[in-house]
């Protein structure tokens, strides 16, 4: 299976990619046969032998709890990209929601949220830093309140 295109240049120029609480699987200093689940092939392989997802998809990112967001390669375009959904923790069977036309797409969507809820100051943010993350309470009450559109 070939990896979306967007996908393989932020692995070809970063390797890995985290920024505030968000860690993109990739690959990893120790290799591709490393047992960490951020290692994109660790947490495919995984994913598959659970049946979470199907032989097409390949997650790159978990919620921590409930639902993780993957590629679905079996609707791989003619320019190489993948569409992007997130995966009810109960596995592709139970549903899944488009969020983006490819993985860059969906990138760039979440580095603009994250920076747009910095500007605005929410209750997500913890301190008077500008570069505070979220905080754990507020991850935490968002993806409980994630988790029941999968119920």
């Amino acid at each position: 299976m070939s990896l979306p295109v967007s996908y393989k240049k932020m692995l070809s120029e970063y390797g890995a990619l985290e920024f505030d609480t968000v860690e993109i699987y990739a690959w990893l200093s120790q290799g591709i046969d490393a047992k960490f689940i951020t290692n994109v092939v660790y947490a495919t392989e995984r994913a598959r032998a659970d049946g979470r997802i199907s032989e097409t998809m390949i997650p790159f990112l978990t919620a921590g709890y409930g639902p993780f967001f993957v590629m679905d390669c079996a609707e791989t375009t003619a320019d190489g990209e993948a569409p992007v959904y997130e995966v009810s923790a109960g596995g592709y069977a139970n549903g899944k929601d488009k969020l983006a036309e490819s993985f860059g797409e969906f990138l760039r969507n979440e580095v603009r949220r994250t920076l747009e809820a910095r500007e605005q100051g929410g209750p997500e943010f913890d301190g008077d830093e500008e570069d505070s993350p979220p905080s754990r309470e507020f991850i935490s009450e968002y993806w409980k309140d994630r988790a029941k559109d999968f119920e």
